[in-house]
């Protein structure tokens, strides 16, 4: 019954895309969490999204002409991301192993660019703007349940949960940093109902990370919930908040994930004599080797999907005989990655794609700190200013969780840093459809009463209240 349903609606919503773009661009974002293939228990092997992203290109360049389908400025992030783009491809020809490998990752980014392109065209206003982030918000909730059902059937660390970029629980765990802070900052919406859901939904996202074990992930939410306290005003009201919710997370987190924070350092679970190497000192040996090889190709890297071909050149004369064979064999025969998002891109593309990529995350404060300025004090400015802080929030934790991880890849973080860039535009319209009440005392000054005439007026210090008038 439930492939039935999907082959009758695909046609449908596919129609509904040729009449309007804004819709693929909502259901290509749903299909990347609800994805329709999992549901289906890949009896239906279309390729949704590529179908998707297509259709609604077609649909976009039917109406390229319409200015409600086109964006009034491009944001630098965008471009930004160009780069990166351009300077992968350009490393694809002299990739040190397989051409062939790193073209196929870098056509990941090529699709990814063209999806950003059409979210920039076709979000161009706050309706949209807020839609558009509605999906992202129940899609990402679909996945916390589901990882909370998946958690209790026996799935402990919420593997192939969504598949796609969050087939693993270190993709999964980025996703809920990466979505938390705008979650939580739901709370200033000026409708009851949409600040209900974001308290409701939110502390969930805590509860399904510490199921996926990932410490990483771990560090990343302590970054952002740190970052969130300190950016609150009330800071009593967060701390009254997060009571229950240790409490929560300490009754709810399994025993694993205990284990699994102690292993970060400890060599030994000591409740178990389980023996265990110490993960940050097997990180540290396989970032020494990918050190050493992006020493040999600062310019364009290695070409990505190399680094796992090539390193085994590097791992030998350094740590071949220095550490134990079991070890060695795990982390350069079994694991081809480096276990950073910035070594993954230093080595695989070089500082031709690192700098642009670190100047596109950096420029996601700036803009939207500029927008800030120009925010009132309404409910609804109040609202769209925690929000650019949640983007600011949300990015920095899913990168810091990339940091211990090779999450280059996902998708969904680069649509964030596009929302970011999107954002000062769509709501420098809004507050010029929605100008903010005139200040009483703009546009006054003070100037003292004249005394009687031939009398030099006394000086009184400061005006009283009393003495404002037009100029």
């Amino acid at each position: 019954m439930r492939i039935l349903l999907i082959k009758l609606m695909i046609p449908v919503v596919m129609v509904a895309i040729l009449l309007e773009p804004f819709v693929g661009v909502l259901f290509f974002a749903l299909i990347s969490f609800v994805r329709l293939e999992v549901l289906t228990w890949g009896m239906l092997d279309a390729r949704f999204a590529l179908t998707t992203s297509i259709v609604t290109l077609c649909s976009w360049l039917l109406r390229v002409r319409d200015p409600r389908q086109n964006a009034r400025r491009i944001p630098v992030q965008f471009w930004l991301y160009a780069v990166v783009v351009f300077t992968m491809t350009l490393s694809t020809a002299f990739a040190e192993a397989s051409r062939r490998a790193s073209w196929e990752s870098n056509q990941k980014f090529l699709k990814y660019m063209i999806f950003l392109f059409l979210m920039i065209q076709i979000l161009n206003t706050a309706r949209r703007f807020r839609l558009f982030q509605e999906v992202l918000f129940w899609g990402v909730n679909f996945l916390a349940v589901w990882g909370m059902d998946q958690y209790f059937r026996g799935n402990y660390r919420l593997e192939n949960v969504g598949g796609g970029d969050f087939a693993d629980s270190s993709g999964l765990a980025a996703l809920l940093n990466l979505m938390f802070p705008m979650a939580m900052y739901r709370f200033y919406h000026p409708n009851k109902w949409i600040s209900l859901s974001g308290v409701l939904f939110a502390p969930l996202y805590l509860v399904v990370l510490t199921f996926t074990e990932s410490r990483s992930g771990f560090l990343g939410a302590v970054v952002s919930l740190s970052l969130m306290f300190a950016r609150a005003r009330k800071k009593t009201h967060y701390v009254l908040a997060a009571i229950p919710l240790a409490l929560a997370l300490t009754f709810a987190a399994p025993a694993e994930f205990t284990n699994r924070m102690e292993t970060i350092f400890s060599k030994e679970n000591q409740e178990t004599g389980e023996k265990r190497e110490r993960s940050a000192d097997q990180r540290i040996k396989v970032w020494t080797v990918a050190w050493a090889v992006f020493k040999d190709h600062p310019v364009l890297g290695v070409g990505r999907q190399n680094f796992g071909r090539i390193h085994g050149w590097y791992a030998y004369p350094i740590w071949y005989g220095k550490i134990d064979d079991d070890l060695f064999d795990d982390l350069f025969h079994r694991y081809r990655v480096c276990h950073s998002v910035i070594l993954d891109i230093l080595v695989s593309n070089g500082l031709a794609t690192f700098i642009p990529w670190c100047l596109m995350v950096i420029s996601v404060p700036y803009s939207l700190s500029r927008m800030r300025k120009k925010l009132g004090k309404r409910p609804m400015d109040h609202f769209w200013r925690y929000q650019s802080y949640g983007l600011e929030i949300g990015i920095l934790g899913c990168i810091v969780t990339g940091l211990f991880q090779d999450l280059t890849e996902i998708e969904v973080l680069y649509w964030v840093i596009i929302l970011a860039g999107i954002m000062p535009t769509v709501v420098g319209d809004w507050l010029k459809d929605n100008p903010p009440p005139p200040d009483p005392n703009e546009g006054k000054v003070f100037e003292p009463r004249p005394g009687v005439t031939g009398v030099v007026a006394p000086d009184l210090g400061e005006p009283p209240l009393n003495v404002w008038h037009e100029p």
